[in-house]
């Protein structure tokens, strides 16, 4: 069985940036927590589906959110066990193993660190082979797995748990719970057994990142392979990413409540778009040309 260690992880770490495709975050930090996580606790033990009991708890972890936040505030080192302790509570077994949520980018390297922490060995599997975006792009998605529970923590140990539902609400409520955490967020989701992981995960996803770090180890050839074609050149000039949320309120005609119309900010009970109260508050000015130019907002008729 292999072993993650202060020499293999970063070589781990290589590949996972691999799988990442481009996305899932940056490796830096990630390895780095892993690197301490070793050196404190010991390496960690990378096993197969088979050297489990079938009915082993195996728990799919990760962090969600902004990759910038993550690099911006790192969280502490209480996120693992919270999420190990709340899901045996929920389940009334105990994990037996970890498993990434999606072995590309940070969260690849992210669950050999809480393996480290929590002595336990890391699965050799993922939920998506590479990194996507949503929750429930995964592969226990796909099997018919349920996502649930699913257990959210933050850095200080503020925690949430979402239970009843399928993979599109999962995605939509976490994002609720994400916002409120302040974009940053450990979860487990999907918890399955070991007997189900060959058929409803990706299998061998270490091992394979693995294989890719030591190749790229050796170096780029100076020739490259015959039968390539150079495409396109050209130079870099800038890299720009935006981080950003849009939050749309609507509104019914004439009522400042939710609907299918855009809306400003509602006003008091007892006044009516179009008709400032007699004591206007300081947004007033710059909404009510705004609201009376908006189809949606317009007073409602007088009966």
């Amino acid at each position: 069985m292999p072993l993650l260690d202060q020499t293999t992880l970063p070589v781990f770490a290589r590949g996972c940036a691999v799988l990442g495709s481009g996305g899932g975050g940056g490796i830096e930090v990630a390895l780095a927590a892993a690197l301490q996580a070793v050196d404190d606790h010991g390496p960690v033990t990378v096993v197969q589906p088979e050297d489990l009991a079938d009915a082993a708890l195996v728990m799919p972890c990760g962090l969600i959110g902004s990759p910038e936040v993550v690099t911006e505030r790192i969280g502490g080192d209480t996120a693992p066990a919270v999420l190990r302790d709340t899901l045996e509570g929920l389940l009334g077994t105990p994990v037996a193993a970890l498993m990434s949520s999606e072995i590309g980018g940070t969260n690849g390297c992210l669950a050999a660190s809480w393996a480290a922490r929590l002595g336990l060995p890391l699965m050799d599997a993922d939920g998506m082979g590479r990194a996507f975006p949503g929750m429930n792009q995964n592969a226990m998605e796909v099997a018919g797995l349920s996502p649930t529970p699913c257990v959210l923590t933050d850095e200080r140990g503020r925690t949430v748990v979402l239970d009843h539902i399928d993979g599109r609400w999962l995605e939509r409520l976490a994002r609720g719970v994400l916002d409120a955490f302040g974009g940053q967020a450990a979860t487990c989701e999907y918890p399955l057994r070991a007997g189900q992981v060959r058929r409803a995960a990706v299998p061998g996803s270490v091992t394979r990142a693995l294989a890719i770090g030591a190749a790229l180890a050796g170096g780029v050839p100076d020739d490259p392979p015959e039968g390539l074609t150079r495409l396109i050149t050209g130079k870099i000039a800038a890299v720009q990413r935006t981080v950003e949320q849009a939050i749309e309120q609507t509104a019914e005609p004439g009522t400042g409540t939710p609907g299918p119309g855009p809306c400003l900010p509602t006003l008091p009970a007892t006044t009516r778009p179009g008709r400032p109260p007699a004591r206007p508050p300081p947004w007033w000015r710059d909404w009510a040309p705004t609201a009376a130019a908006c189809c949606a907002c317009r007073p409602a008729a007088s009966t």
